[in-house]
């Protein structure tokens, strides 16, 4: 059975530079049959003009909370599958197409998620040997995986791979789910101040399979103004350090919705305890005394890092993980 059209939703956030080049980018997609919501805290003339002349549909809503927005634009939603873009990528002219065709194959998979190229605050495409972007490249390649899979929630062996690979549930603009799982927990979605990308997998997670494809159907920007990448400014590395402490709040809610055997809990367990060791060992710890990570804590981190959810092999690296992390933790203290 076909679906009904697919639904795109773009959110924006008293930021509209690039809005305009992601509307386009889902304007010239191949795939016709699809709607678009568009949510957003600001009025522009020419953003507004583009978006009625394309006859996608503007909603205004003025709220900090990154779920609270995405719920307004959710419950709008028409389409069987819903598809996100954040205001500052944009979308391969296929990107919908293979999105249709992934959905229509496999009715068990609840949860869509894409490889990405790099594009520069121009637009312009990024070579991954471009020294200024070459580590943040590097480390998002590494987490990514390069070939198609399937991930069931419910097998410890798949969590254990996304563990490694945990780029697969990671960066809203990457995402589709099927609309009747994501409003399901709209409630939900509502209380994630920040962490929209950990919340929406692990949402999908409770309805179905999880399907990563290695083609290359978003152009990820990397620039000044991205919440999830540490440039070396101070003022950039304090708002980074904000927004893992908001994040923490966000995956205990995660974690605490998510029903027993859907262990992509896993996953968020781990960006949540990753967060608190990067605190822990900043130069800012003082401000975030409330959330420090304990030593145990340091156990959980390693056994997740190194994928050790039920097994316990080469003891060897869980144990130097662990003493690693303790020394840098005291001398950071």
């Amino acid at each position: 059975m076909l679906m009904k059209p697919l639904t795109v939703v773009v959110v924006a956030y008293n930021r509209r530079g690039f809005l305009l080049s992601a509307l386009r980018s889902v304007a010239n997609q191949s795939f016709k049959d699809y709607e678009v919501i568009v949510a957003k805290n600001f009025h522009d003339l020419d953003i507004d003009d583009f978006v009625k002349k394309h006859g996608f549909r503007e909603i205004f809503i003025d709220t900090k909370r990154y779920g609270e927005q995405i719920a307004a634009a959710v419950e709008e939603t028409k389409g069987d599958i819903i598809a996100f873009l954040e205001d500052d990528d944009e979308f391969e002219r296929d990107k919908l197409y293979w999105i249709g065709q992934i959905f229509n194959k496999y009715n068990a998979v609840s949860f869509f998620h894409d490889a990405r190229k790099y594009i520069n605050d121009k637009g312009e495409l990024i070579q991954p040997s471009n020294p200024k972007y070459r580590q943040i490249i590097l480390s998002l390649e590494k987490i990514t995986p390069h070939k198609d899979i399937i991930i069931n929630p419910n097998n410890l062996s798949h969590i254990r791979y996304l563990l490694h690979y945990y780029g697969a549930v990671s960066t809203v603009s990457l995402m589709s789910i099927r609309a009747e799982c994501i409003k399901s927990k709209i409630k939900d979605l509502k209380d994630i101040e920040i962490s929209v990308e950990a919340s929406i997998p692990t949402i999908a997670g409770e309805c179905g399979l999880l399907y990563h494809t290695s083609r290359r159907l978003t152009r990820y920007r990397i620039h000044n103004h991205n919440t999830s990448i540490p440039f070396n400014e101070i003022n950039k590395l304090r708002r980074l350090f904000y927004n893992l402490r908001r994040a923490i709040n966000d995956h205990e809610l995660i974690i605490k919705n998510t029903s027993k055997n859907n262990y992509l809990k896993l996953i968020v367990k781990l960006q949540e305890l990753e967060a608190k060791y990067i605190l822990s060992t900043s130069k800012y710890k003082n401000l975030f005394n409330d959330i420090l990570i304990k030593p145990y804590e340091v156990y959980e981190l390693c056994k997740l890092e190194k994928g050790y959810v039920d097994k316990y092999y080469e003891i060897y690296k869980l144990l130097y993980c662990i003493i690693a992390k303790l020394i840098h933790l005291a001398y950071a203290f």
